[in-house]
């Protein structure tokens, strides 16, 4: 039961809630139709609707509080609203020619404005459908633009100076008249403001400087040709202002003098250009780019006068001229009407192209040279890169008396492996590696098989493809498997040993010192882990094999040149390594260590 009564109690505060927000909404959608502009009153001023205009702006801010009252949800939609009411104002008093009350709403709605761009569009959309055609940043532009003139009617300079970064900060977007009408009453506020004496004396001097009202009358100047015709043939007389405003001041500043050379010549004031161009390149550190400049202006005009001013300034830095700069020059003077410059030009053109094909020539002939000398370059490097030479050894070997060492020559993704291997017993010892598994059960003589001999092996292996990388020296450095197989070829000489033998055709025992040999025929299989290189110096070889081998031993006797193991029975304890048929076998070696080298090459 009480569930249901909570229920209850949420629906009905949702459908209060949604019921009030409903109202509010509607109560805002009023100020809207309040704040409706009455066409015929702007079309006649008809100073008799002013009343019935006042009181809809009246029945607007009254709905606005009510809203406020309600939600601050509706802040940015609410300042919004009120700044756009006091800017409609504003407009109604401009057109009663009421400077002071138009100002006085226009400030207001500057007030009530936030910094550009702060405002919440997303929020205040939920509440204002933004008209695409007039969005806040043209809105604030027409608010600069009016409050601008409305200054400078009134007389309030300083006022009009800091309409500059407000107009400063809107970037795109605005109507070109607006922000011409704004640049243009900023201009004459800046003009007035340092022109007069009180306020220059009461503020100092480099409050505004004689540069800041030029260049405002440049920047005005500059938005001039973006305006429409019907809006330039409405305010010739401002653009005249601009351009005595611009000839009644000078500057040291030398982008100043560019910049006003180019607005006047986009506005067909040649003459007053040319004194610009002038100044501009008679101090500028790139008189050059200047006369090229105004040689472009000059060539829009009917008048040849400036062309032949701006090639005097070009001729005097053409000693390092290119192709290109002579085509440029040739352009002038044909537009000048100078044929004879026009022929040495020419000339001059065509020596240029004959020098350049001969540096091109040259510069072929070096560029080959240079690729020449990059190929023997790079064969080097392929050289060193494919090619090493490498010693090795296992130092785990010399615990049995062998000493093994290896010669790894290496070509592309091939690496030849030589080794011989010096074996010996260990002084004291028997072996019971090479030969464990030819000892006779039971043995525990620790003499036996005192031997010296060496082991010969030949091993290719077949290096994979993306192990390769290259050192700081361009060498190549291999890193990865290989593949591949061993021959290995091993003789031993056995130390004279005293054999009992029985005799197998007497039956009697026999005493004999024996020497013996023994040779291994091996072939296996191989695989391992290669670092070929490795930081341009280190060989390491981590190998494993398998595969069929063949050993025999041949037995001479010191006592019995005509010795035949084959006529003998050998002595069950002592003399049964010796068995013949423990010799002449086919057996199965298996490989398995690690070396390690350094690469000479």
């Amino acid at each position: 039961m009480k569930q249901i009564i909570l229920l209850i109690i949420l629906s009905l505060s949702f459908q209060i809630t949604f019921a009030q927000k409903e109202e509010w909404t509607k109560h805002f959608e009023k100020t809207k139709e309040a704040t409706t502009m009455d066409d015929d009153f702007y079309a006649t001023g008809d100073s008799t609707k002013i009343p019935a205009i006042f009181a809809k702006y009246d029945e607007a801010l009254e709905l606005i509080k009510q809203v406020e009252a309600k939600s601050s949800e509706y802040k940015d939609a609410i300042v919004y609203r009120r700044a756009w009411i006091n800017m409609q104002i504003a407009f109604l008093y401009q057109k009663i020619k009421n400077n002071n009350l138009q100002q006085k709403y226009i400030n207001k709605a500057f007030e009530y404005w936030p910094e550009f761009n702060s405002i919440s569009q997303p929020a205040a959309g939920k509440f204002i459908k933004f008209d695409e055609s007039n969005p806040l940043d043209l809105v604030y532009a027409k608010m600069i633009y009016l409050s601008a003139e409305a200054n400078f009617k009134l007389g309030y300079y300083e006022t009009g100076l800091k309409l500059k970064s407000k107009l400063n900060k809107i970037k795109t977007g605005v109507a070109p008249f607006n922000e011409w009408a704004a640049s243009y009453d900023i201009a004459r506020c800046h003009e007035k403001y340092y022109e007069d004496d009180f306020l220059y004396a009461y503020l100092g001097e480099e409050n505004v400087t004689a540069n800041d009202v030029f260049e405002s009358w440049v920047m005005a100047l500059e938005l001039w040709p973006a305006l429409k015709t019907e809006d330039k043939d409405r305010n010739k007389t401002p653009f005249n202002i601009i351009i005595d405003g611009i000839k009644s001041f000078t500057t040291d500043d030398n982008s100043l003098r560019l910049r006003a050379a180019n607005a006047l010549y986009a506005v067909e004031k040649y003459a007053d250009a040319d004194k610009w161009f002038n100044s501009y390149s008679q101090s500028t550190s790139a008189p050059l780019e200047v006369g090229w400049k105004y040689s472009e202006a000059a060539m829009k005009e009917p008048d040849k006068a400036d062309a032949r001013n701006a090639v005097t300034i070009i001729e005097k830095y053409s000693s390092g001229f290119s192709e290109y700069d002579w085509e440029r020059l040739q352009k002038v003077y044909e537009f000048i009407g100078d044929y004879n410059k026009v022929q040495e030009i020419k000339n001059r053109i065509a020596e240029a192209r004959r020098k350049a094909e001969e540096e091109r020539r040259l510069q072929a002939q070096r560029d080959e040279e240079e690729r020449k000398r990059r190929e023997r370059a790079e064969r080097k490097a392929n050289a060193r890169g494919n090619f090493s030479l490498a010693v090795a050894t296992n130092p785990l070997m010399y615990i049995w008396a062998d000493y093994p060492v290896s010669l790894d020559i290496r070509i592309g993704r091939v690496s030849n492996e030589f080794r011989v291997n010096i074996a010996n017993t260990r002084p004291g010892k028997g072996d019971n590696y090479h030969f464990k598994q030819w000892n006779a059960e039971g043995i525990t003589d620790d003499l036996r098989y005192h031997y010296s001999g060496y082991e010969f092996s030949y091993t290719l292996k077949i290096l994979g493809s993306k192990g390769f990388s290259s050192t700081k020296s361009r060498r190549k450095q291999y890193v990865g498997g290989y593949v591949g197989f061993q021959p290995r070829y091993s003789m031993y000489d056995f130390n004279p040993e005293i054999i009992n033998f029985t005799n197998s055709t007497s039956n009697l025992t026999e005493t004999h010192t024996i020497s013996a040999s023994a040779q291994r025929y091996e072939f296996c299989l191989m695989g391992g882990f290669l670092g070929d290189n490795l930081g341009g110096f280190f060989h390491v070889d981590y190998y494993f094999g398998v595969g069929i081998g063949y050993r025999n031993l041949d037995i001479t006797s010191s006592s019995d040149p005509n010795f035949n193991t084959g006529n003998y029975t050998f002595d069950g304890t002592t003399d049964q390594r010796y068995e013949p048929k423990r010799w002449d076998k086919l057996y199965v070696p298996v490989r398995l260590g690690l070396r390690f080298g350094i690469n000479l090459l």
